[in-house]
């Protein structure tokens, strides 16, 4: 009975009793037109329809020939060349906002091109975390779901539930979707005290293979991210190999009717499967009432897309009523700004939400998502979300519960798409330890990569040299490697400046690059660490007993080692042999290795043992680490979390402890372990003040 009513409710709701006033085809034609962009794939109807059903209520929530129309024009994400079309439509003035595309990958180029010229793009469910973190302080990418460092907390929590207490997982790699999975989960796993197990990058042309590997690893939990129906199929077709002995979680993707037909067709089904996938606030009915309008269940992002709509017409008339004397982004920011009591996703609801704004009065909008409140700085990622709980049960998507993201684990509310807290952090023992005087300090600050993509990189490589030659080192102590082809590089908008900050200082001038690494191989970079000069290598670390010696290294890392140049790779055995051999021939007194890259734990761990080495690193061996500050004129990262809150506490205070920095940089570095190794080796960590490599 309870159901029944709630269910009259909803289809009430539904209705949004237009019967108390009719508005006819001719009142509508009347009010002042703005153009959308629907950019959706159009070979599935429902989406077209949600569209249709919102611009309807927002007709009927208005009253007379007063107000606004919304009007679209639709745009097949499936057949279109989405840089073209992103291009086009983003330069269009008669279109107030672009809502779609519905996948991160397609999102990215409308994101890019709509931030340039300042017009909003409302997407459904791009989630990619990278995306969203990239574009997110822009404002003009609006995202109505949080990015999927969410969605795998709530895998985890159902792999958890279900009594699991490790997990791996299955996703693609460089794939806008996947990445974020492999990125986050394991972090999140460690916060969790779960035991991660192994990421498995799959391709579609090994899935069989690469579930069986996820299997093998030990994980009781296997969590799958597909990025696209036909891989969710395989996968939920390899999975079946192993019932009852892993249990198996998918992510959204999966969550798609044509996947169960996809299955249906190869003579399978999903049975009994589960997963998650963001969804609609049970306690607006927007699910009832979708399923009465149109006979079926809504599918993944139905309420999410309806908001889109919702809220461009809401907008509307805040622009409308602002005589356009601000932007339609500004209208946006504005309508989400409320603080009082407000209506709902219906036409009732939004009829109160008009008149509402029509009186300069701003409430807080319950969509059928839930509430639209999004960051209070960037304004453009919503801070929570509504995740279901699924399972396949005859054939259909059976929904078990709810969940919603818990904003406890942010260190705040803004930038809600990716400051997850890490809190396990170490705990150092005091250890005695005796060197003879410290004389010289001598440097090498590597960045290992090239290239405009790699633009942070070379910029944390070049932030590291100037704070070393700001504490006092000239240039016959530091060793300076880099591709230097950032700086005057075509895409570069300021011609010979580098910087780790939109508005930071410029790092390019005064450099001394000394080495190129496309000049060197890695035999030559055990050369220069040993001192041994030459013809083709005139500078080198000239260290013995008496110097600290400081390598800061940053670039791309796999659990196989540090990549140096497109095909060779410093493994953690060949630095740890190197290291040993350093210390053999007595080329340090202490030496202190500082490494910016995913996986950097692995070589971490290959040097625990080494007397009076010290390492630092980003990330730990299940991890990847983060890059930092996206400039929008640049369309690149400026930095990496770690490399750029470490340079900063290093220049505030160069004289703190280990210990000290430590904590600081553990904190402020977010999605990765910062982690050091070794120190039971090195000194006392608590007293020992790291100033020592900080003077030449």
């Amino acid at each position: 009975m309870r159901f029944f009513s709630f269910a009259c409710a909803a289809l009430c709701l539904l209705s949004g009793c237009t019967e108390e006033h009719y508005i006819t085809p001719d009142d509508v034609a009347k009010r002042t037109e703005y153009k959308i962009a629907v950019v959706l794939p159009m070979s599935n109807a429902a989406r077209k329809g949600i569209v249709n059903w919102a611009i309807e209520n927002l007709n009927a929530a208005q009253s007379g020939t007063k107000g606004v129309r919304i009007t679209a024009e639709w745009y097949d994400e499936e057949t279109e060349n989405m840089a073209a079309l992103a291009q086009t439509l983003s330069a269009r003035q008669d279109l107030c906002a672009i809502v779609g595309p519905l996948y991160s990958a397609h999102v990215a180029p409308f994101a890019a091109a709509c931030t340039r010229v300042q017009k909003p793009i409302l997407t459904p469910t791009a989630s990619s975390e990278e995306l969203i973190r990239a574009y997110s302080s822009s404002g003009y990418l609006w995202a109505m779901v949080e990015p999927d460092i969410s969605q795998c907390e709530a895998l985890l929590a159902r792999a958890m539930a279900r009594g699991a207490k490790s997990v791996a997982i299955v996703a693609k790699e460089n794939d806008l979707y996947g990445q974020t999975f492999i990125d986050w989960i394991p972090f999140q796993a460690i916060e969790l005290n779960i035991d991660y197990k192994a990421t498995v990058a799959y391709t579609s042309a090994t899935i069989v293979g690469d579930i069986a590997a996820a299997v093998a690893s030990g994980a009781q939990a296997v969590i799958c991210a597909p990025s696209g129906a036909s891989d969710a199929a395989a996968m939920i077709l390899a999975s079946r190999a192993y019932e009852g002995q892993t249990h198996f979680f998918f992510s959204d993707v999966a969550y798609d009717n044509q996947v169960l037909q996809l299955l249906q067709e190869q003579g399978n089904n999903a049975e009994g499967i589960e997963g998650v996938a963001m969804g609609s606030d049970p306690m607006e009915g927007f699910d009832v009432a979708y399923q009465s309008r149109n006979n079926t269940s809504p599918q993944l992002g139905s309420s999410q897309l309806y908001d889109n709509v919702m809220l461009v017409g809401l907008a509307a008339i805040e622009h409308h009523n602002a005589g356009g004397k601000k932007s339609f982004n500004k209208a946006i920011q504005t309508v989400v700004s409320g603080t009082q009591a407000g209506g709902n996703w219906t036409v009732s609801g939004m009829r109160r939400n008009i008149d509402a704004i029509n009186r300069g009065e701003y409430p807080v909008i319950k969509g059928a998502s839930g509430a639209l409140k999004f960051d209070a700085t960037a304004f453009t990622t919503v801070l929570s979300s509504v995740y279901y709980h699924w399972e396949v049960y005859n054939g259909r998507f059976l929904l078990l519960d709810y969940s919603s993201s818990d904003p406890s684990r942010r260190i705040s509310s803004t930038l809600s798409s990716w400051n997850w807290k890490a809190t396990n952090g170490q705990i150092f023992d005091a250890v005695v330890r005796t060197y003879p005087p410290h004389r010289n300090t001598y440097a090498l600050v590597v960045a290992a990569s090239s290239g405009w993509n790699n633009y942070r990189h070379q910029a944390d490589a070049f932030a590291m040299y100037q704070l070393l030659k700001k504490q006092g080192f000239d240039d016959s102590h530091i060793v300076l490697i880099a591709e230097d082809d950032i700086a005057y590089n075509s895409s570069n908008p300021e011609q010979g400046v580098v910087r780790t900050a939109v508005t930071g200082e410029n790092l390019y001038s005064p450099t001394a690059v000394d080495y190129k690494p496309s000049q060197l191989t890695i035999a030559d970079i055990e050369a220069i660490l040993q001192g041994n000069q030459s013809d083709r290598l005139p500078e080198v670390i000239a260290s013995d007993s008496l110097d600290n010696v400081l390598i800061y290294w940053v670039g791309h890392g796999l659990p196989t080692g540090l990549e140096w140049g497109n095909s060779d790779r410093l493994t953690p055995n060949n630095i740890r042999t190197l290291m040993d051999e350093l210390s053999r021939q007595k080329h340090f007194r202490k030496l202190l290795f500082l490494l910016e890259s995913c996986y950097s734990g692995t070589v971490g761990i290959a040097c625990t043992g080494v007397p009076a080495m010290l390492t630092i690193t980003a990330a730990n061996d299940k991890e990847t680490s983060k890059a930092f500050n996206y400039s929008s004129a640049n369309q690149s990262w400026l930095s990496d979390a770690f490399s750029y809150s470490l340079v900063d506490e290093l220049s505030d205070t160069p004289q703190t402890t280990y210990n000290s920095l430590y904590n600081t940089v553990y904190r402020a570095t977010i999605g990765s372990h910062v982690s050091v190794y070794n120190f039971g080796q090195f000194d006392n960590l608590n007293t020992a003040s790291i100033r020592e490599f900080l003077e030449p």
